[in-house]
């Protein structure tokens, strides 16, 4: 893979006033940053499976490194990148993505072909399919944000280059980070983290179902037996379809009319005046 250039770029830990206004919307640097930051995930995110990628590269050693990346949601990507001579991308792949149907590279064994030119014609022209795009001459560690990713597959790229007649080589070092949820949103690094749930507590909180924490949750998968909280007093219940609820045992006939249908764990109930209680035979009259 041929990443061209490298000495010619310009803005080392900002982002290029060279790139395109849409794309300089899209990518936000954060100066004067520190490998001790909190980069996420923050509230409202889940840290996609497979990551933190770790990228480094080296004009004499592993040149480009590379890592594959699939955001099962629209979300979001942070990479902390220090560098001398080297450029960072992070680019969308797949047969629907603007490098396969423009550039003709739509699988694994066409990206060792893949030049700067067919990256930077994405960045131009389909800037949202390239959350990630640095290219620096030298800088120190700092934090380079893409936001409002689309779902799929991508590929991160580290490729180091060398400069003024073999005098200055480069290396640099990615470490990346993808969330989804918030719709992918901009968050601010050290951002508050996510508040951890707690099962058993009486309170159905983000993440939390009634087939992952019937105790708290009542809805369609709460299972029929389970009692809020485990104290044996309330069950979850539908009446005539409506919305589920915690509610004490219902006597069939006195304080629910013959006819009454009662839904739980996906089984559905009938009261019929034929018998005086509950069945799973629907009433015949």
């Amino acid at each position: 893979m041929a990443v061209l250039g490298l000495f010619q770029a310009t803005g080392c830990g900002q982002v290029d006033e060279g790139l395109p206004k849409s794309e300089v919307t899209f990518q936000t640097t954060e100066q004067a940053s520190s490998s001790t930051d909190y980069p996420g995930p923050c509230q409202g995110e889940t840290t996609v499976s497979g990551t933190p990628q770790y990228l480094s590269s080296d004009y004499h050693g592993v040149n480009p490194d590379t890592r594959f990346i699939t955001l099962p949601a629209q979300g979001r990507f942070r990479a902390g990148i220090s560098c001398v001579g080297t450029a960072f991308y992070v680019i969308r792949i797949g047969y629907d993505s603007a490098l396969c149907q423009q550039r003709g590279k739509c699988d694994p064994s066409s990206f060792s072909t893949m030049t700067q030119a067919d990256l930077d014609f994405v960045a131009t022209n389909y800037p949202s399919q390239v959350p990630i795009r640095e290219i620096c001459v030298k800088h120190g560690f700092g934090w380079y944000d893409g936001a409002n990713a689309a779902p799929g597959t991508y590929l991160a790229i580290a490729s180091s280059g060398s400069g003024f007649g073999g005098l200055v080589d480069g290396h640099g070092t990615m470490d990346l980070y993808a969330y989804h949820g918030n719709n992918g949103n901009w968050q601010p690094v050290n951002c508050s983290r996510p508040v951890p749930t707690v099962c058993g507590n009486g309170i159905c909180e983000v993440g939390e179902n009634g087939a992952s924490c019937g105790m708290d949750c009542c809805d369609a998968s709460t299972a029929c037996g389970q009692t809020w909280m485990n104290y044996g007093g309330y069950y979850c219940r539908s009446f005539n379809g409506g919305s589920y609820f915690w509610t004490q045992p219902a006597t069939c006939g006195s304080q629910y009319p013959y006819g009454t249908r009662s839904t739980c764990g996906g089984t559905n109930y009938y009261c019929c005046s034929s018998i005086n209680n509950w069945t799973t035979n629907y009433c015949a009259y």
